[in-house]
């Protein structure tokens, strides 16, 4: 998804205590976030306040992008999202890449021929920007 914040991790806590970003978290029963630091501590934040893992993930994940904008981002690249929903009895898998616009088509970028688009249109145009997805996913995983 987001640079930083496709290394998050919500893992069940295995310990009760575990070192993280320079100090001492203490782990529940609800698990841990670990990822970009700022973002991980109000993941576990959410926790500690009874939240579930999907809205500690997602906290992170925003909190990242105000934290480290030029490594993620809510119009950024997309990211992917594995959740266990009814005591895992129901596993979710969420893709939210950047998809392409819908007015993209095969010959929008004419070729020249040494085989590069022509004038480099690509490189400055707004038609090959993407269409973000970190929102729409996020969103998606919350509402399960």
């Amino acid at each position: 998804m987001l640079k930083l914040t496709s290394r998050l991790a919500v893992a069940g806590a295995v310990v009760s205590r575990i070192a993280f970003a320079g100090k001492s978290e203490a782990a529940g029963a609800a698990g841990l976030v670990a990822g970009q630091s700022s973002g991980a501590e109000v993941g576990n934040e959410v926790l500690q306040e009874g939240g579930n893992a999907i809205d500690a993930a997602v906290a992170a994940a925003l909190v990242a992008c105000v934290a480290v904008p030029n490594g993620c981002g809510i119009g950024g690249y997309g990211g992917h999202m594995v959740i266990a929903l009814a005591g895992g009895k129901k596993i979710v898998a969420i893709d939210f890449n950047t998809s392409a616009p819908t007015s993209a088509r095969p010959d929008m970028f004419p070729l020249d021929d040494r085989g590069l688009v022509t004038a480099r249109m690509n490189d400055y145009v707004w038609l090959f920007a993407g269409v973000p997805g970190p929102l729409a996913g996020l969103q998606l995983g919350v509402d399960g």
